[in-house]
């Protein structure tokens, strides 16, 4: 505070001193009575005046003015000042004023120094007040001192604390202990309450400053820190931003339920009632309130921006490295986490987030949803997913779709997928995987199934998939090792996968298509390559193509249709089979081999030494229930044989046993059956409705029930006509 020499006053009470003296000795000469002895209320004072009034002026601006009850002056050249209270006003400029009252002031022989007791109070034009016992005051640099309490405070903020200074020209209020500062709404109604060891107060720069054990309520909300500092409103009555450094933690009410991180910030509206915007840096999370006592969202990261919609809906979130963002459970939905070194996303208000985007190093986790009791509710297996960006759409703190890119994998109990490109509705249980990585194309792995394609849609709750593209199986392969699910299923979970006894139990099969549909479950596949074949290898003994493939591993059955080739090991024979369609039914061991309806022919040839070769429209091929080897085979309709010497054509049934090597074919009453020999001895040509050969050469042929070699019924070879094998 700045106020003119208070001094003067002793100089004005001399002054009038003086005056009085010289008008007594101007009247009547008289004889005067012994002067009384003058009674002053302080005996230690020199001169004493009441009712003063003592106005300074600078230039044209009158500086200040005190109303006084009394004045004592000593001889130390101090003055005492006392009122009930004393008033002094001090004008800054045109427009702002102080306001001081007290019911004592003293003031030094300098005029530098001023002691005020109390009550004292400050007012400032402004609005802004400060109330104490006592104070000193320093005139050279205008700040005042306080000792002791003192409450302070303007409009809808106030304060308290031990151990006031302030600096009047700066207008900066320090507290050195006990700081206490409280803020209300319109109504009265407490917005903030602070607590700290010490404060600061900029009324300039509207700055409140705290140290030391720094605690705020703020309706719900508790924040606690080291040291914080908070912007005020232009009024100098409102918080409107508070910086927390140190060790800073937030707790309770909505609608973030807790923060924590080295430092922390909150950006409050101009009315200081809504909290729109949080920064946090140094190990920062962020908890956001749930419903029904169940936890909301959490968010961590090295740092963590938040912004905030009027409702307190998140509306912008910005996280940077070792981020983690935790989605809670609902009734519908199970808990997941996803961590990343950099989160980026957006919202809206009423709706939360809605979009994330989340960059390097990118991993997703998707616990099983527990069962609540409800027979509705199941409890699913848990889902990891790793990628180096994942775009996620969010709804009521839920994924709804993920799409990941870059060296994607994801994973569940028994099933592992590998791409460039996934993307995951989980409300669908779907994943759909494109792209090829530096390893090779999409590919999806289940413990004893691995299917590359070039996409792939999978379901994950049904263990249905579908393969386009270039579409490779490898069944029951240990070297096929690429993007192996980590662990397995319990046995009795991992679905039907009997193997057609067709084929090798011990043995990788490989089948290429061109489109795979798969029914884990079942063990169902389909393969289809419409144009060109899918083909099955096992080893280089098997192979069996055709424009579609299906095996049922629940039965263990095999079917090939469209241009079906077979080659199979039979009998330790190389066997080449071919029709419109190829049955095998594992139940009976029996394969099939069919011509298109009402046209075309299935053929079987077995290759082994001189060779076989049999022609029908439907050949049936039983084989023995350990191993391949062939029972008994039929086969009807234009049947046509060759085997060894022996060449049959017209039959419509053959049958054949493995354990006596005996064809029998009959004909009908129409087409007889022709056979034909073609021996060492020459060519021998032989018809009937029956006919029986076998493969030793030393068996006899009947013919129609007689041998004919005993009957001696040979033609001429002259009239022998051979029929050319084909």
């Amino acid at each position: 505070m700045s106020w003119q020499k208070p001094a003067r006053i002793g100089v004005a009470l001399v002054g009038v001193a003086s005056a009085l003296a010289v008008y007594l000795t101007m009247g009547e000469r008289r004889v005067a009575p012994p002067p009384k002895p003058v009674q002053y209320v302080d005996p230690k004072a020199i001169v004493s005046i009441t009712g003063s009034l003592l106005k300074s002026f600078s230039g044209k601006f009158k500086d200040f003015e005190i109303d006084a009850d009394r004045a004592d002056g000593y001889e130390d050249g101090s003055t005492k000042l006392y009122g009930d209270p004393i008033t002094i006003h001090v004008r800054k400029g045109e427009n702002r004023t102080f306001r001081v009252t007290a019911r004592e002031a003293r003031v030094s022989r300098d005029e530098t120094y001023f002691e005020l007791t109390g009550p004292v109070r400050l007012e400032d034009s402004d609005g802004f007040w400060l109330e104490t016992a006592a104070a000193t005051v320093n005139r050279v640099d205008s700040i005042a001192h306080i000792p002791g309490p003192a409450t302070f405070g303007k409009g809808r903020m106030t304060g308290s604390g031990t151990g006031f200074s302030y600096d009047e020209t700066r207008q900066v209020l320090l507290i050195s202990k006990d700081a206490r500062v409280k803020t209300v709404d319109e109504t009265g109604k407490p917005v903030m309450q602070l607590s700290s060891g010490t404060a600061m107060l900029d009324r300039l720069q509207h700055v409140l400053t705290v140290d030391t054990g720094v605690h705020v309520v703020r309706n719900e909300q508790n924040i606690d820190t080291d040291h914080a500092n908070s912007r005020l409103g232009v009024n100098n009555d409102v918080v409107t931003f508070i910086e927390l450094h140190g060790n800073s933690r937030v707790t309770g009410g909505p609608p973030i339920d807790s923060m924590s991180a080295r430092d922390l910030s909150l950006d409050y509206t101009e009315d200081g009632k809504t909290l729109e915007a949080v920064k946090m840096a140094g190990a920062a999370s962020a908890a956001m309130a749930g419903t029904d006592g169940q936890p909301g969202t959490q968010i961590a990261g090295e740092t963590v921006d938040l912004t905030l919609a009027a409702d307190g809906e998140l509306t912008g979130v910005v996280a940077r490295d070792n981020v983690r963002l935790q989605l809670p459970a609902s009734a519908e939905t199970p808990p997941r986490t996803i961590t990343a070194q950099a989160l980026d996303g957006i919202g809206e208000a009423g709706k939360g987030l809605t979009q994330a985007t989340f960059t390097r190093d990118v991993r997703f986790t998707e616990d099983p949803l527990r069962p609540k009791g409800s027979a509705a509710e199941k409890e699913g297996g848990k889902r990891t997913a790793n990628s180096q960006k994942l775009e996620a759409s969010l709804a009521d703190d839920a994924v709804t779709t993920a799409t990941f890119t870059g060296n994607v994998t994801f994973e569940e109990t028994g099933l592992k997928a590998c791409a460039a490109q996934a993307e995951y509705e989980p409300q669908k249980g779907s994943l759909v995987l494109t792209g090829a990585t530096s390893e090779g194309a999409p590919v999806v792995a289940e413990e004893q199934v691995t299917i590359v394609g070039r996409t792939i849609d999978v379901g994950l709750d049904t263990r249905r998939m579908r393969a386009r593209g270039d579409v490779t199986t490898w069944m029951r392969s240990p070297s096929m090792r690429r993007c192996k699910p980590a662990t397995a299923r319990a046995e009795k979970d991992q679905g039907a996968n009997k193997v057609p006894r067709l084929l090798k139990t011990d043995a990788p099969v490989i089948i290429r298509a061109q489109d795979l549909e798969y029914d884990s479950r079942t063990g169902t596949a389909i393969y289809t390559d419409t144009g060109r074949s899918a083909r099955l290898d096992q080893g280089d003994e098997t192979a069996i193509s055709g424009e579609r493939i299906s095996i049922d591993q629940t039965k263990g059955d095999l079917t090939v249709t469209g241009n079906a080739i077979s080659t199979l090991m039979l009998d330790n024979k190389l066997t080449t089979g071919r029709g419109h369609e190829i049955r095998y039914t594992d139940e009976k061991r029996l394969i099939t081999y069919a011509s298109a309806a009402k046209a075309g022919s299935a053929e079987v040839s077995l290759v082994s030494g001189p060779g076989s070769r049999l022609q029908a429209g439907s050949i049936d091929i039983t084989l023995n229930a350990k191993d391949n080897a062939l029972d008994t085979m039929r086969a009807i309709r234009n049947v046509r044989i060759v085997e060894g010497e022996n060449t049959v054509t017209g039959g419509t049934r053959l049958d054949y046993t493995s354990s006596t090597g005996q064809y029998v074919v009959n004909g009908s009453s129409s087409t007889p059956v022709s056979i034909v020999q073609n021996g060492g001895d020459g060519c021998r040509q032989f018809s009937g409705n029956s006919i029986t050969f076998n493969k030793e050469k030393d068996k006899p042929l009947v013919i129609d029930g007689q041998q004919v070699r005993n009957a001696g019924t040979a033609p001429s070879k002259a009239v022998c006509t051979p029929v050319p094998a084909r």
